[in-house]
C-alpha cells in the first residue's frame, strides 16, 4: 500500500498466522457480518505491517448465534453456504496468501453448548460437535480451501469433560467425533509449556505472549524498539526451559502475540466498547517496527 495511504513505504513481507475473534457489532445482522468479513478480505490481501498471512484462525460462536435473531450468522437456514463467512471470505481466500483455516469454536461454560452438541453423533460431546460443524462446511467449500481443524482456547474448554481425553493418545477418535483428519489446536498461557510435551494429538500449540502480569508493559517501554523488547522476553518470558521445548517442538508451537491496546480506537471495538481488557501490547507500536519485530522473533 502506498504512503499516503498511511503504510511505510514497502516492507519484507513476514509470514504469520492471524486469530480473528467475533467482533462487536451493534445489531449482529447478516449486512454487517458481510461488511465484517469484505474487510477481513481485504486486510488479507494487504495490510500495513506487511503481514503475510499463511494460516486463518475464525472464531464462530456456535451454529445458532444469534438467538435472539431470525437467522443465525453461520448457519443460516440451515445452510453454511448461505453464511457470510462462506460466501464473502472462505470461497474468496485463493485470492490471498491463506493455506490453512482453522475454525475457533466458543466452547465456554457461557455458551450455547447445547447447540454444539446436537451436531455431535451421540448428541453429548461439545467436541465432537464442533468437528462435525467444521466438516458440513468442507462438504462445499472447493478443493484448496477447506477447514484443516479445529483450536481452542484452554480457558474455554478446560471445563468440558472433554479436556481430560487430550493427554491420551486412544481418545482422538471420540474426542473428534470420528473426524481424525481434522487437526486439534490449542491456545494457553506461555507459562504453561508443559502441555506441549503431554498432549500426543495436538497439531498445533499457539502459546499466549500476553497477559504476562509485569506491572509496566514491555510492549509500552520498549515501544517501537524490536531488540530491545526481544532481549527482554528471552530473560523474562522465555527461560532456557522454555525455549528449548518451543525448538524440539517448532513445527507445531506457534508464539501469539496481541494487537490489543488499552485506550486505543479499535476496528472492532470489544468489551462494551474498549480495545483489550485493560492490556497494552502492539497496538502502540509503528507498522513498520512491529513488522520489524516479526521478522526478528521468527529467526532468533
Amino acid at each position: 500500500m502506498a504512503s499516503e495511504d498511511g503504510c511505510p513505504t514497502p516492507l519484507d513481507y513476514v509470514e504469520v498466522f492471524w486469530w480473528s475473534e467475533w467482533p462487536s457489532l451493534p445489531k449482529l445482522t447478516h449486512t454487517e457480518f458481510v461488511e465484517y468479513y469484505r474487510r477481513l478480505l481485504l486486510l488479507l490481501k494487504s495490510n500495513c505491517a506487511y503481514m503475510r498471512v499463511t494460516k486463518l484462525i475464525l472464531r464462530v460462536l456456535d451454529p445458532e448465534y444469534p438467538l435472539a435473531m431470525p437467522i443465525s450468522i453461520w448457519y443460516p437456514n440451515n445452510d453454511v453456504t448461505q453464511s457470510a463467512l462462506f460466501t464473502e471470505l472462505l470461497v474468496k481466500l485463493n485470492e490471498t496468501s491463506v493455506k490453512e483455516i482453522e475454525m475457533l469454536p466458543y466452547v465456554g461454560g457461557d455458551g450455547n453448548l447445547d447447540a454444539w452438541k446436537k451436531w455431535s453423533p451421540d448428541g453429548e460431546s461439545v467436541m465432537a460437535g464442533t468437528y462435525a460443524f467444521a466438516a458440513e462446511y468442507n462438504k462445499y467449500l472447493p478443493d484448496g480451501i477447506k477447514f484443516t481443524g479445529i483450536t481452542v482456547d484452554i480457558e474455554e474448554i478446560h471445563h468440558l469433560p472433554e479436556y481430560d481425553m487430550i493427554t491420551n493418545a486412544s481418545a482422538e477418535y471420540d474426542f473428534k467425533g470420528g473426524h481424525t483428519d481434522l487437526g486439534f489446536g490449542m491456545a494457553f498461557p506461555h507459562t504453561n509449556i508443559g502441555l506441549i510435551q503431554s498432549c500426543p494429538f495436538m497439531s498445533s500449540f499457539y502459546l499466549e505472549m500476553y497477559d504476562m502480569a509485569f506491572k509496566t508493559s514491555p510492549f509500552l517501554k520498549y515501544k517501537d524498539e524490536a531488540d530491545e523488547l526481544i532481549d527482554f522476553l528471552s530473560t523474562n518470558a522465555l527461560d532456557d526451559n522454555r525455549r528449548k521445548v518451543y525448538n524440539d517442538y517448532s513445527d507445531r508451537v506457534h508464539l501469539m502475540w496481541s494487537i490489543q491496546s488499552n485506550g486505543l480506537p479499535c476496528m472492532y471495538p470489544i468489551y462494551h466498547g474498549r480495545c483489550g481488557m485493560g492490556n497494552t501490547d502492539f497496538g502502540h507500536w509503528s507498522c513498520r517496527s512491529f513488522n520489524e519485530f516479526l521478522s526478528k522473533s521468527i529467526s532468533t
